[in-house]
């Protein structure tokens, strides 16, 4: 037989292991289990380190029988090695030759960049000596160039001396000839060369040069000395005393190029003419306008824009072709203006009596208006910094500060700002007016409102009149006065909530008479008492109108803070706060419906006092429901609806949780009022229950079902989640009618099983509320003692139980706070709970 390829190996993991190829290459019959065997042993050899060798022997050869086919097993296996061993010494001598070439290989390669950096070498030389022929042959080029440089500055630096030496010359002989225009054709060039050739001065030995520059000064200052001394003989206002036109003009182009002189000499120059003509103009000011002026009064204050409105228009008209355009000295005038003008205010207004304020609004309304004109005619108009301190500082006051040089305005505030601590008048004022307003509002209210409107006539217009405050100070400041004032806004909204409140409990009469005392489980805490209120339908209707003024008002507080929060400086904007006066509207609708609540129920009492007028013993079958149920419905009917259409979704809503919480317990207690309940009695009683729990639970289709909606109600009646909002309500009357079902049950059962019925149905019993049941099946005190003696019983055995129960579980310690059935009264409990959950 031939092998073929008998065995290879692998590297695996570290190991050296036989690969999956077979042993033959073929398959005899007589050899076909050494081959199986031949297969698995090399199977397992593959698994490298874990290769048993002995146990693989001895599990396939365990007995002598086996060892028959141990020499063919051995042969093979030997023949698959010799194979192998072959095949790595081809692999070895192979692998030798191909390591003899690569060394050629990289000793080429070395031989190749040994050349290559041998030849790098010699093209550094190459380049370096070339550029040492360069800089041989270009440096007489270099010192060539840098002459001819030298040569040109010379030349051209003589030609400008010469033509500052002209300048100066036809200077000279311009100003002895007093011919402004030529000195101002000619002075630009001047002060150009004089600034070029100024830092030769010092260089003494430079004569010639250093005496044309001395010249130059002198002439440049000479200039300037003479124009400000004809400025200032000429004066701001000489061109209105020429009468002749041509002369006019000729004067303003001798002033013009007197200015183009000026604007060409020093910064200090050009300010010397802005100060002399802004100064000259403010001394005429203050001299009619200045303290102990003409018109220095607060009442004159519109006489002083006036005043600047003139001037302004002059400089216009005379001098705007006399001063350059980038002086700016419009601007600047109606700046120095503005802050003495603050100045002369605050000086006026600390002598005035603070009660005057009609005159202080009027002229506060006149200075933000000509601060306005102001802003808009120089909107385009700056200052540079050193200018805003010589032209905005407002006054020496403590109190002042300098115009802000990056102030979003110029002159919004720059008079105005100064009326600020005199405002409380103006506060005052509107104090007074709101108060009076509010005083005839209250006095012809008529507590009725008309379609379409759904608030009380007071309530609109006190917020328009609010608005209107708001208005008309927004427009003179929105600093601490606009602060102030919605102080007051605060004070005579909280007067209109009271007002709101006295008229609620003006509402109805009271009837001690009738008085009921009940506890809501819920919602009221114990031993609260109520009284019946007794209302018509107007009063009814009034109380209505009230809540939904009450609910009107507190939303549009909350509008109202945040219009003045937007409105106000941002410093006061954050102390901006109205929750207390939201709150009172609150309270006041809160109240309302707390009222409602009870007008309706005390409605209703009267019907349940129906209930103990029937003679319960005499009831022969059980039929329909009782007529004080019927009256109670028709009562239902009548009343839901027109108060659902005058209330909003959610104060109708509050208000039926309110009624119920009022009714059911006193359903209940007019209930254990009845007398000798006979079993079918207790059965007709039970039937009226369910239709009373009937008629609690449709209050949404009866307050809805005649189509007369509120406007604010359609969206939510036509939604499909309609009664999503009354599912709470519904759980509530549930909980609540569930005590009156278990009582009445307890009413069927015979004497006999009462007391353990009543144990057994009724969770928080008590030994009073017993007694009551058993007076309501007609047993006399005497006769319930015996029940009473049985509930007692009952009542130990299941404290003992309680106790035992506790001490078996270990907590003993707090047997205190086990009660009996009954000493826990359990709406305290749920009142106790409730608040804990609260806090």
């Amino acid at each position: 037989m031939e092998y073929s390829k008998d065995l290879t190996i692998q590297e695996g993991q570290g190991d050296n292991v036989l690969s999956n190829e077979t042993f033959l290459d073929y398959e005899d019959p007589d050899t076909s289990p050494i081959l199986s065997l031949c297969e698995e042993f090399q199977q397992e050899a593959t698994k490298g380190t874990h290769f048993d060798i002995e146990e693989f022997i001895n599990s396939k050869f365990p007995t002598e029988d086996s060892l028959a086919n141990l020499d063919t097993f051995l042969a093979r296996v030997k023949a698959a090695v010799t194979r192998l061993d072959d095949d790595l010494s081809q692999k070895v001598r192979e692998e030798r030759f191909d390591s003899h070439k690569s060394s050629q290989h990289i000793a080429q390669a070395k031989e190749k960049l040994y050349q290559l950096r041998k030849e790098m070498n010699s093209f550094c030389i190459d380049a370096h000596n070339a550029e040492g022929k360069l800089n041989s042959v270009c440096a007489e080029i270099r010192a060539l160039e840098i002459t001819r440089r030298n040569i040109s500055n010379t030349l051209e630096a003589i030609k400008d001396l010469q033509s500052f030496e002209e300048a100066v010359d036809a200077c000279e002989d311009a100003w002895k000839r007093k011919d402004w225009k030529q000195c101002a054709t000619l002075f630009p060039d001047l002060m150009k060369f004089l600034r070029r050739f100024e830092e030769l001065e010092e260089q003494q030995e430079l004569g010639k040069i250093h005496a044309l520059i001395h010249r130059a000064k002198e002439l440049s200052n000479h200039m300037q000395e003479s124009i400000s001394e004809q400025l200032r003989l000429f004066g701001p206002t000489g061109l209105v005393d020429i009468s002749s036109n041509s002369e006019r003009q000729q004067q303003i182009q001798q002033l013009q190029a007197m200015c183009t002189i000026m604007d060409h000499s020093s910064n200090d120059s050009r300010r010397e003419v802005i100060d002399w003509y802004i100064h000259s103009r403010i001394a005429a000011y203050e001299a009619i306008f200045g303290p102990g002026g003409e018109a220095a009064a607060v009442e004159a204050t519109e006489r002083r824009f006036a005043w600047l409105r003139r001037e302004l228009r002059y400089l216009e008209e005379y001098w705007k072709e006399i001063f350059p355009a980038e002086w700016n000295v419009a601007f600047k005038l109606a700046n120095s203006f503005c802050t003495n003008t603050r100045r002369h205010l605050t000086a006026e207004l600390e002598k005035r009596s603070p009660g005057d304020v009609t005159v202080l609004l009027r002229v506060l309304q006149k200075t933000f208006e000509f601060e306005q004109e102001l802003e808009r005619r120089f909107s385009h108009s700056t200052l540079d910094t050193q200018e805003n301190r010589r032209f905005s500082t407002i006054s020496t006051h403590s109190e002042d500060s300098e115009f802000p040089t990056n102030s979003k305005h110029h002159f919004v505030g720059l008079i105005s700002t100064c009326f600020e601590p005199y405002m409380g008048a103006y506060s005052a004022l509107e104090d007074k007016n709101l108060g009076e307003l509010l005083q005839k509002l209250i006095s012809e209210e008529t507590w009725v409102i008309e379609s379409p409107s759904t608030v009380l006539k007071s309530s609109t217009e006190l917020f328009l009149q609010i608005k209107r405050c708001m208005k008309r100070c927004g427009a003179l400041t929105t600093n601490q006065t606009f602060f102030n004032l919605h102080k007051v806004f605060k004070k005579h909204l909280k007067a209109y909530a009271n007002a709101l409140g006295e008229q609620l409990t003006k509402q109805g009469r009271s009837s001690t008479a009738s008085g009921f005392s009940f506890i809501s489980k819920d919602i009221l805490p114990p031993n609260l008492h109520i009284q019946p209120l007794e209302l018509n339908e107007t009063e009814e209707h009034t109380i209505c109108y009230i809540v939904s003024t009450a609910e009107y008002c507190a939303s549009t507080v909350e509008q109202l803070v945040n219009s003045i929060k937007k409105r106000v400086d941002p410093v006061f904007a954050d102390n901006v706060q109205m929750d207390i006066e939201r709150d009172e509207f609150r309270a006041v609708a809160a109240k309302g419906l707390r009222s409602l609540a009870v007008g309706l129920y005390t409605r209703f009492q009267k019907h349940l006092n129906l209930m103990t007028q029937m003679n319960w013993s005499n009831i022969q079958s059980v039929g329909d429901s009782s007529p004080y149920v019927a009256k109670l419905e028709e009562e239902f009917f009548r009343s839901l609806p027109a108060l659902a259409n005058l209330l909003s979704f959610v104060h109708f809503r509050y208000f039926c949780d309110r009624f119920v919480a009022i009714f059911i317990p006193a359903y209940l207690t007019t209930l254990k009022a009845c007398k000798k309940v006979s079993s079918i009695g207790a059965q007709q009683l039970l039937l009226d229950a369910a239709a009373i729990k009937n008629m609690l639970q449709n209050v949404p289709f009866i307050a809805y079902s005649n189509g007369g909606i509120r406007e604010d109600h359609k969206e939510e009646r036509v939604q499909s989640e309609f009664l999503a909002p009354w599912s709470s309500y519904q759980k509530f009357v549930n909980k609540e009618m569930s005590k009156v079902e278990l009582i009445l049950k307890v009413l069927l059962s015979p004497l006999e099983t009462i007391v353990d019925t009543y144990a057994a149905l009724i969770p928080d019993s008590s030994i009073g509320e017993l007694n009551q049941l058993l007076e309501m099946k007609g047993l006399k005190k005497t006769s319930a003692a015996p029940y009473i003696v049985r509930f007692t019983h009952l009542a130990g055995k299941e404290w003992s139980a309680q106790s035992n129960q506790m001490q078996d579980s270990g907590t003993t310690d707090n047997k205190d706070k086990i009660e009996k059935p009954g000493v826990l009264n359990r709406l305290g409990e749920k009142w106790r709970e409730r608040r804990n959950s609260r806090s």
